[in-house]
C-alpha cells in the first residue's frame, strides 16, 4: 500500500518533468516520452522498461480516479546512481487506493503493479492542493566489458607520434587493453590507447573483434557526460555511461567503491 511519505532525490540527480491533458490517450503518450528520456540518459532496457511500466499505470490511475476538466496531471522523473524516481501529480487531495480485484476483473491492478515493481511506493500532498504519487525504482547493476588484448607493436610506434608537437613517451600508451565499454555480446571494442595534449582534443582509442588484434587506431572525442563524474569513455560510445558500470578490477576506472 502507498504511504504518505517524500521520494528520496540524489544530488546531481537528472530530472525531467511534463504536463499531459487529463485524458486516456494521453498515457501511452506520457509512457513513450518517459522511455525516450531514459534512453537518452543511457539507462538501461530493463530500467526502461519497468519506468514506463510504472509511468502507465500512475498516469491510468491519475486520468481515472482524480480527472479534473482543464487540470492536467504532472510526470516528473529523478535519476541518479541509485536508480529513479516516478511522480505523477493530480489535482485531487484523496490518496490513491489499491483494491484486491477478482480474478475477472479487467482493472484495479495498476498500484499492485507499481508496489511489485518498486523498492519504495508513496504520496505526499501538494502544497496548493492535489498530491504526488511516487514509486523508488532500482538501478540495475551494470558490468565493464572486461574483454582484453595486446596493442600491436606497429600501433604502439604510431600511437606515440599520434597529435601534434612532441612524440609520446612510452610510458603514455597504453599497451595492455581492456574494453571499457558497456558488456556487449555484438559490436567492436573499443579501448583507450593514449591521452592527446590540449583541452578538448581527445583521446587515441583502438578497436578490434574478439579473437583478433586491433589494427587501427582512432582518434575520438572525449564523451561529454559529466554528471554525476566524466565520463571515461570517447563521444557517442553504445551502452552506459562509464560511472554506470562496475568492475573488481583495481586498475579499471570503473572500479566499483569499497
Amino acid at each position: 500500500m502507498p504511504t504518505e511519505d517524500t521520494a528520496l532525490r540524489e544530488p546531481q540527480a537528472r530530472t525531467w518533468r511534463r504536463d499531459f491533458a487529463p485524458y486516456e490517450r494521453c498515457v501511452p503518450l506520457a509512457r513513450r516520452e518517459v522511455e525516450q528520456a531514459l534512453a537518452r540518459w543511457g539507462c538501461t532496457e530493463e530500467e526502461v522498461a519497468t519506468a514506463a511500466l510504472v509511468t502507465g499505470e500512475l498516469a491510468a490511475n491519475a486520468v481515472r480516479h482524480a480527472h479534473v476538466p482543464g487540470r492536467p496531471f504532472t510526470v516528473a522523473l529523478t535519476v541518479g546512481d541509485g536508480g529513479c524516481v516516478v511522480e505523477v501529480t493530480d489535482p485531487v487531495t484523496a490518496p490513491p487506493t489499491a483494491v484486491t480485484p477478482r480474478p475477472d476483473d479487467e482493472r484495479g491492478r495498476g498500484l499492485l503493479l507499481v508496489e511489485a515493481s518498486s523498492v519504495a511506493f508513496g504520496y505526499r500532498s501538494c502544497p496548493g492542493g492535489g498530491k504526488t504519487v511516487w514509486a523508488a525504482l532500482a538501478a540495475q547493476a551494470r558490468a565493464v566489458c572486461g574483454e582484453r588484448t595486446w596493442l600491436p607493436e606497429r600501433l604502439t610506434a604510431a600511437a606515440l607520434r599520434c597529435g601534434t608537437g612532441e612524440p609520446a613517451e612510452p610510458a603514455d600508451v597504453e599497451r595492455e587493453l581492456r574494453c571499457t565499454l558497456e558488456a556487449h555480446t555484438t559490436g567492436d571494442h573499443h579501448a583507450f590507447v593514449r591521452e592527446l595534449p590540449g583541452p578538448d582534443t581527445g583521446a587515441v582509442w583502438t578497436r578490434w573483434i574478439r579473437g583478433h588484434p586491433p589494427t587501427t587506431l582512432l582518434t575520438l572525442p572525449d564523451c561529454p557526460a559529466t554528471s554525476p563524474t566524466p565520463c571515461a569513455d570517447f563521444a557517442d560510445h553504445p551502452g552506459a555511461h562509464s560511472w554506470h558500470l562496475t568492475t573488481n578490477d583495481p586498475k579499471s576506472p570503473h572500479t566499483s567503491p569499497e
